[in-house]
């Protein structure tokens, strides 16, 4: 377990990161139920700068927002909408079971997703959203409530750097959990390895997209446990239920990698099948680089 720091900012976000991070931005890709105004489509038309549509007046609407060089050309009364632009809300879902706690030359895989995860939450502070936090493996462990702010921030962190990886996880009853609690439709993004059968997983994600969320599956894994890189027999151990199993890996290892891929091809069908967006994280020390590629060419799609 990683003791809490005394600021828990400093230790998942140097200084330099920061100011990197302040670069990127994050918004969702549908329109969201916002609470405030921000930089996010709202489901809600509205009288704002960015034109949208016309539509036919009624007895009531606001005569500023008529459309007098239409009602002078065709008779007719239109009145002009406007994009109403709102805040987002995001939902990170933090995988803490023991598969996370794989470590090759450098961090652990949880390591390296509660550093992304303090990525996105930063970002989202930056940009005045909400943010909430949900740790998952058997159950639904624990979750820091919707906010906003620096204190909330700070409160997100210390859950993340409190963390500890055990157990094994249960995708579909943990997902429908959150489900539950996410009452106003926003960004969900997920970060886990997803060691387990793709198409339960893939099919609860979906759950989320047809609830109108914006889901996006960042799938962590080390290079290192792809390679299985022994040469002697060796007892390998399952980080989530503690069974052992000695193999020589040199009868298996192309098998292995073969199954590791293919398996990791699986989730991303099975998530771009339900409408979730996937991406597939490697750790790595520059862990604001990994993650700060994906922002940039979703930001660039979406413009």
């Amino acid at each position: 377990m990683r003791e809490a720091n005394a600021n828990p900012l400093a230790s998942l976000l140097s200084g330099e990161m920061v100011e990197r991070v302040k670069q990127l931005e994050l918004f969702c890709r549908l329109r969201v139920d916002g609470s405030r105004p921000g930089e996010n489509r709202s489901k809600l038309a509205g009288f704002s700068t960015d034109f949208l549509q016309h539509r036919q007046y009624f007895p009531g609407d606001n005569l500023r927002y008529l459309d007098w060089r239409v009602l002078a050309r065709t008779d007719r009364l239109v009145v002009k909408q406007h994009e109403e632009l709102t805040n987002a809300e995001m939902a990170v879902l933090l995988d803490t079971s023991g598969s996370m706690a794989f470590a090759g030359e450098g961090m652990s895989k949880l390591d390296f997703a509660v550093r992304c995860a303090a990525i996105l939450t930063y970002l989202m502070c930056l940009q005045g959203d909400s943010f909430s936090l949900y740790l998952f493996n058997e159950v639904a462990a624990d979750h820091v409530r919707r906010g906003s702010g620096r204190r909330h921030l700070r409160r997100v962190f210390e859950k993340l750097v409190s963390v500890t990886p055990r157990g094994e996880t249960r995708f579909t009853e943990c997902f429908r959990e959150a489900e539950a609690r996410l009452t106003r439709k926003g960004l969900v993004a997920v970060l886990s390895d997803f060691m387990a059968e793709p198409e339960p997983i893939a099919k609860s994600l979906g759950r989320l997209r047809m609830r109108g969320h914006d889901v996006i599956a960042f799938q962590v894994f080390d290079r290192d446990e792809r390679e299985m890189d022994f040469v002697d027999l060796t007892r390998f151990r399952d980080l989530e239920d503690g069974s052992i199993l000695a193999a020589d890996p040199l009868l298996i290892q192309a098998e292995y990698r073969r199954q590791f891929d293919r398996h990791q091809l699986r989730i991303k069908e099975q998530c771009l099948a339900h409408g979730v967006d996937h991406v597939v994280l490697p750790v790595a020390d520059e862990y604001d680089e990994v993650i700060g590629d994906y922002l940039r060419r979703r930001a660039a799609l979406m413009s």
